[in-house]
């Protein structure tokens, strides 16, 4: 009989004759059942050839055929399994023909092909203890293919076919001896290594049916050894090369490394574990991972093994200590080709790290320290690769530059996610790993790399130097004024990154700035940093940015003009004064910020002065200056005679240089300024107070601005609403809802 057939537009052959002839199971088995003799092995092969013919057919045509077709195989299955066991194994004996050994094997496949439960059947019935089966991995021949070791692996693939998971439950208990199968794909045809590698990806290690224990018995540490040389496969031995060979290999390559990267780098699908701790807890939860990346001599010379190491690291960081100790001896800076092909594996490594939620994962029990010194910012490296290289020629030292760049920005998601202790205890071992970086040596070269127009170098060293000053609170000397006068000259050299490296810049000097008291009142380190086309950039960066660098922008902005102290200690007339800030008042306000700096010290006098007539406003108090000066004067001087000149402990602050300076340069912009000042006087506590105040200082305002004043101070139904903000803004929502609670006539539909 021939297996052929069975289509719906193939003509009828002996097949079909038998099935309408009403052929059944003991017809096919005749032969052997009726033999009173012992049965030749190649009587049986034929009958067994011919079972694998009738069930392939019942297989291809299921709804054609019929339930009466489909009960004959399954009898066959049933009674092969039961009556011919003994035969089965024996025609699998290597002293038996391979036509014997793959009648057995095609006809066992096709068997469970037919249904998962024909599939368990031929587990529960075939002697898979026999040492027959022990062979047929090793038997390949060029000879009639296909050869036995590839219908042994036709055979045990089926099983994975079938979706059942008390099928794959049987198998998995099953002596089947699949990793039998890994050694010799090295010498198997391209397609059969493929078509292995992807029925294990895709019915082993992703199927959720299959136990992370059944994986881990499959793909143990000597079964994975032949899978990892398979990144080399050289295909069946030729006399003579083909085209074809270099395409050939190019996919099996692909097909080894996706599958190697599920295996090794996936904690959910396959053989490693998640670890909390970072590797740093009492037991080591990766062996076979451990293993694996200690058998490798020198993955950084193949890229595929280098992508595989990538993701098994970042599945497991517990296991970055062993990578990096498996790269020690050759990560000695140098400028050659494999100390660079060892550093980019490292930064693809770090690149790839995920930080954030290794920083979510920590616990009080983990000592975090460790797991910084060891996983987000490994001692030796920082130590031996990393401030050493900085030190040398322009290619180490860039790489170098580079990796130190990634390992900060580790730090900082690693940073964000701790609070409390283990904030503490991370910054502290970043600090003393730290210390082994020349932090004043870096910055030396800043100016070099500005003149060459190297612009990521230059940003490097201002994103270190910033994580150092600004997240480490480290206290830093650094020449601030140079840079900038550095950044000023090489513009043109800079380019498209001017502005970034500017923002970059303005950021660490702020950070400076915030950090170090000292510093807070130098008058002569802040002119540097206050000139005026700093502020214009700032401000036309809020203006016009959206996102981190408008955020930026805002906070550098915020932080040198709080550090200059010409804004009120709540930041009430800097914030509302950002909150208005648009392309067409850049300008003027860049005018009002400096000239509230220049001037500070005036103003601060102006501003004692308000500040006395508030007191007196408050207290109602008649008295003049002349009369305060002879009651302290007076011998017999009581604390009650001034009693009336003393602020109260709930006094507010509501006067500041920048607020003198927007009065100041009213004419240069009346309708901006007075808007302002309409919105100003509803953010502090005591409207009237400041609204009398302003009334001695706006003689030359509008008269319109003047009734609004009038209004505020006799609030009624007919006072002259603010309008509403375009932009969304703390301040000016603040501003809007006072003001609705001071004329209480006026509701949010008003404002427009």
């Amino acid at each position: 009989m021939c297996g052929g057939g069975g289509g719906e537009e193939d003509p009828p052959d002996q097949m079909d004759e038998f099935f309408a002839g009403g052929g059944q199971a003991s017809h096919v088995l005749h032969v052997l059942d009726t033999n009173q003799e012992k049965n030749k092995a190649n009587d049986v092969a034929a009958v067994f050839n011919t079972v694998e013919a009738v069930v392939t057919r019942v297989v291809r045509g299921k709804d054609r055929l019929g339930d009466r077709c489909g009960e004959v195989a399954m009898e066959l299955v049933k009674r092969v399994n039961s009556d011919y066991g003994k035969e089965i194994v024996l025609l699998l004996s290597g002293t038996n023909t391979a036509y014997q050994a793959k009648s057995v094997l095609r006809m066992l496949t096709a068997m469970v092909t037919l249904g998962p439960t024909q599939a368990r059947e031929v587990l529960m019935k075939v002697n898979w203890e026999h040492d027959n089966w022990d062979t047929l991995s090793k038997r390949s021949s060029k000879k009639d293919p296909p050869d036995v070791r590839t219908c042994f692996i036709h055979f045990l693939l089926s099983f994975l076919f079938e979706p059942s998971p008390l099928v794959l439950k049987d198998f998995f208990s099953m002596k089947t001896r699949l990793a039998s199968l890994f050694p010799g794909l090295m010498q198997d045809q391209a397609e059969t290594v493929m078509l292995v590698l992807e029925t294990l990806r895709s019915k082993v290690l992703e199927n959720p049916a299959v136990s992370k224990t059944q994986k881990m018995k499959v793909f143990g540490s000597h079964n994975i050894k032949p899978l990892l040389a398979l990144l080399k496969w050289t295909g069946p031995k030729k006399s003579e090369g083909t085209e074809g060979d270099d395409e050939e290999k190019e996919a099996v390559q692909e097909s080894v490394t996706a599958f190697l990267k599920v295996l090794l780098g996936s904690t959910k699908h396959g053989v490693v574990f998640p670890d909390p701790a970072a590797g740093q807890g009492e037991k080591n939860l990766n062996h076979l991972a451990k293993e694996v990346l200690l058998s490798q001599a020198k993955p950084w010379e193949s890229v595929s093994l280098s992508s595989v190491m990538v993701e098994l690291v970042t599945a497991c960081p517990d296991q970055l200590p062993v990578l990096l100790g498996v790269l020690g001896e050759n990560w000695e800076p140098r400028d050659s080709p494999s100390w660079h092909l060892v550093m980019d594996l490292i930064l693809t490594v770090m690149e790839q790290q995920d930080s954030k939620s290794i920083g979510a994962g920590m616990k009080a029990e983990i000592s975090v320290g460790k797991v910084v010194e060891n996983v987000i910012l490994p001692h030796k490296l920082v130590e031996k690769v990393v401030s050493v290289g900085l030190e040398m020629e322009s290619m180490v030292s860039t790489k170098c530059l580079e990796l130190l760049e990634m390992l900060v920005t580790n730090l900082e998601q690693f940073l964000a996610s701790l609070s409390g202790p283990l904030l503490i205890s991370a910054k502290a071992a970043v600090k003393n790993v730290l210390k082994h970086v020349q932090l004043a040596s870096l910055w030396g070269s800043l100016t070099g790399y500005m003149t060459k127009g190297q612009t990521e170098q230059v940003m490097s060293i201002l994103r270190v130097t910033n994580f150092v000053v600004g997240r480490l609170d480290v206290a830093c000397d650094l020449d601030v004024g140079q840079v900038l006068k550095e950044v000023e000259l090489n513009k043109e050299r800079l380019g498209d990154k001017l502005k970034e490296v500017q923002l970059s810049a303005l950021k660490l000097f702020s950070s400076i700035t915030n950090s170090s008291a000292s510093l807070q009142t130098s008058s002569s380190f802040l002119a540097k940093l206050c000139t005026e086309d700093t502020l214009l950039m700032l401000l036309e960066n809020i203006a016009d940015c959206e996102g981190q660098e408008k955020v930026s922008s805002t906070e550098i902005l915020s932080g040198l003009v709080k550090s200059s102290g010409v804004c009120l200690e709540t930041g009430l007339d800097l914030g509302l004064m950002v909150a208005l800030v648009d392309r067409e008042n850049c300008a003027l306000m860049a005018t009002v910020l400096l000239e509230a700096i220049d001037g500070k010290k005036e103003m601060v006098e102006k501003v004692l002065a308000l500040k006395f007539q508030e007191v007196c406003l408050r207290n109602q108090n008649q008295l003049s200056h002349s009369e305060l000066f002879e009651a302290l004067m007076s011998p017999d001087f009581t604390p009650s005679m001034v009693a009336s000149f003393l602020p109260s402990s709930s006094s507010e602050e509501m006067f500041s240089p920048l607020i003198l300076s927007m009065v100041g340069n009213h004419s240069k912009n009346t309708a901006f300024i007075e808007s302002f000042f309409r919105r100003l006087v509803f953010l502090f506590q005591d409207v009237d107070i400041f609204s009398k105040q302003l009334q001695s200082l706006v003689e030359k305002f509008s008269s319109e601005f003047q009734m609004f004043l009038t209004s505020v101070l006799s609030p009624s139904s007919s006072s002259l609403p603010t309008p509403s903000p375009s932009t969304s803004s703390w301040f000016l929502s603040l501003s809007i809802l006072v003001q609705m609670l001071h004329f209480p006539s006026t509701s949010p539909a008003d404002m427009t």
